[in-house]
């Protein structure tokens, strides 16, 4: 569980990007002008599209989960409910848990 409360980072709280010389923005993007070096954004939230000009162009592909991917929460709250909540369900495991693709620790 303690490893659960710190996991879920908003960029907004990594100190490292906190210059001015980055600009995060998180949205989608919907095209790509190299030759002038402009990207047509689609906002996350407000849904806005928004043009912006760039030196130089950094897209991340981002995170989309599909069922049944967990967690599946959206909000660091419900994150951390929802591993809380998994957490319970190992310990009442009366069959053993069996962990494929738990990645590397």
């Amino acid at each position: 569980m303690e490893y659960a409360e710190k996991a879920w980072i908003k960029f907004t709280d990594i100190p490292a990007l906190q210059t001015p010389a980055i600009k995060l923005i998180q949205g989608s993007v919907v095209a790509i002008d190299p030759e002038n070096k402009r990207a047509k954004i689609r906002e996350h939230g407000t849904r806005r599209t928004i043009r912006k000009k760039y030196d130089y162009f950094i897209a991340a592909s981002g995170l989309r989960r599909q069922w049944p991917t967990v967690p599946r929460s959206l909000k660091r709250d419900d994150y951390v409910a929802e591993i809380k909540k998994h957490l319970q369900q190992l310990d009442r495991a009366t069959h053993g848990v069996t962990v494929i693709g738990g990645g590397k620790f």
